[in-house]
């Protein structure tokens, strides 16, 4: 998670919309593949910690404590700052794009302006 993270910090945008759109598509991409196996491995975790725990109370055997960076508060303070990474990426590419749309968008009318503005001179 923090190489993605790392990554998402290192990007630039172009300035194109074409780039903005490229980037989308790579964090949607993300979403559906990288994120997913993080959601299963974070789920299967969460399971395996919970059978053990079951087991050592069943049984009566000696607490078994993660190590440490690996305690559950770790690995959800890991997740709420990857969910502030993805929103922080979801919000910089919808800036581009639609900074990129309107400053296109922008500048065709302009153009269009000044082509009305000539004929209604002559």
């Amino acid at each position: 998670m923090e190489q993605v993270r790392a990554q998402w910090d290192t990007t630039s945008f172009d300035g194109t919309y074409s780039d903005a759109k490229h980037q989308s598509e790579q964090f949607n991409n993300y979403k559906r593949s990288q994120k997913r196996n993080y959601v299963a491995e974070k789920t299967d975790l969460e399971y395996l910690l919970g059978n053990i725990q079951t087991k050592v109370k069943t049984y009566g055997l000696r607490a078994y404590t993660p190590p440490q960076g690996l305690l559950l508060t770790d690995l959800d303070a890991a997740w709420r700052t990857l969910g502030k990474a993805e929103a922080q990426r979801s919000k910089a590419i919808n800036a581009k794009i639609g900074g990129s749309v309107f400053s296109s968008l922008g500048i065709h009318l302009e153009i269009s302006f000044r082509c009305l503005s000539k004929c209604a001179d002559v």
